[in-house]
């Protein structure tokens, strides 16, 4: 009989690994955990504070857009089928993978151990993808080839991307590697990994190239200040970073300047994502004068239809007034920022105050990403957090 752990470390697992089969914009994994968070939920009770916080987020998350949706049909048009059920499974997503993480914790009795050897296999993982890119593009001399197709096709890298000297890798985009670096340096430093792991995540940063990256090096220097109280581990840290830098300089000298000279040069002309038009800031200022309330949910305005292709939000702001306006901005926050403490408000104040700077981060890099929805990263957020949720009572319990 399979152990019920192995199951949680699997479907773990497929959230990092799974592709994109047989031409569905859907991954199996995205299938699999919903069914198994519902499951879990008519079979196993969760605590009363949880349970609360759970109902809150599903009513901003997915009842409010269709309050929004109805409040506005008479006037805006519906959104396809397929575009409902991907902005349903993605607006969603937090409240599903805090509860997976949860169950992780209580049902299928993975150990604080578990996830995080868990997390530390993903940064090696997310770093073979990303440096490989790189590396088989330097041999090959060109983006199109074996690997960069195989990234395409099952994980829907962008196809242009490599072709800008950005190597994201696993992920579909630059900005999405930018979101896993804010995540996963976190818990880096927090809890204490071998810097070699955070060297990977910072590596598998720059060869990302994204803005994401650079917009959150003052934060991640508070909390690396924050957690690394011993000089000489400083030291070593520092010393081991320089030393991979020059090697990389050494071996790849030319192709990681045409990285940087692309990098800050659409830092320079287009520091907001705004592909050079600005429609996020266009968009944005259209429902706050017309839907700013309850936004309009899963119909679309007029000028969504011309300025936008329906679904690249390229802003959290913009994400989240569109599905439910200032209401669900601003009630969607605060239960967001809930999440995040509240499991760590009790640890020592460099934890709690390093969970806050997180959290601040993601927040305002959703000027130019939909920081917390996205792909494969947002679902490792709020199942970590979900898990500490549950892992916390039972720590303060011994």
């Amino acid at each position: 009989m399979i152990k019920r752990k192995t199951i949680g470390i699997f479907l773990l697992i497929s959230i990092l690994l799974m592709p994109y089969l047989f031409s569905l914009p859907y991954r199996l994994d995205q299938i699999l955990i919903p069914i198994v968070v519902i499951c879990c939920l008519i079979f196993y009770k969760i605590e009363k504070r949880l349970l609360y916080l759970s109902l809150l987020l599903l009513l901003f998350c997915f009842v409010l857009p269709l309050f929004s949706t109805i409040i506005n049909l008479n006037k805006l048009s519906f959104v396809s089928t397929y575009d409902l059920i991907r902005e349903s499974q993605n607006i969603l997503k937090p409240f599903i993978y805090l509860l997976f993480g949860y169950f992780l914790f209580k049902f299928f009795k993975l150990e604080e151990k578990d996830i995080h050897q868990f997390f530390k296999f993903s940064i090696v993982i997310s770093f073979i993808f990303s440096f490989g890119s790189f590396l088989v593009q330097f041999i090959v001399g060109t983006p199109r080839n074996f690997f960069n197709d195989f990234l395409v096709n099952y994980y829907l890298l962008l196809p242009a991307v490599s072709s800008m000297y950005r190597f994201p890798g696993i992920f579909t985009q630059p900005a999405t590697a930018g979101i896993y670096f804010v995540f996963f340096s976190f818990l880096s430093l927090v809890f204490k990994y071998p810097y070699k792991y955070l060297i990977l995540v910072i590596i598998t940063a720059i060869l990302s190239n994204t803005k994401v990256f650079w917009f959150s090096l003052p934060f991640f220097f508070i909390i690396f200040i924050l957690n690394s109280k011993n000089p000489k581990k400083i030291f070593q840290f520092l010393l081991a970073l320089i030393v991979v830098l020059i090697v990389f300089s050494f071996l790849f000298g030319e192709n990681l300047t045409k990285i940087f000279d692309y990098i800050f040069q659409v830092i320079k002309t287009d520091p907001l994502a705004g592909r050079g038009e600005n429609v996020v800031a266009v968009n944005i200022n259209d429902l706050l004068n017309n839907y700013p309330v309850f936004g309009v949910g899963f119909t679309k305005t007029k000028l969504m239809d011309h300025t936008i292709s329906y679904g690249i939000w390229d802003s959290l702001f913009f994400y989240e007034l569109a599905f439910g306006g200032f209401l669900g901005l601003i009630s969607k926050t605060i239960i967001f920022f809930l999440i995040f403490y509240i499991p760590f408000k009790k640890e020592k104040i460099n934890i709690q105050v390093s969970v806050i700077i997180l959290f601040i981060n993601l927040f305002t890099a959703g000027v130019g990403i939909n920081s917390f929805y996205q792909e494969r990263i947002g679902d490792f957020i709020f199942t970590f957090f979900g898990f500490y949720y549950a892992l916390k009572p039972t720590l303060e319990l011994k």
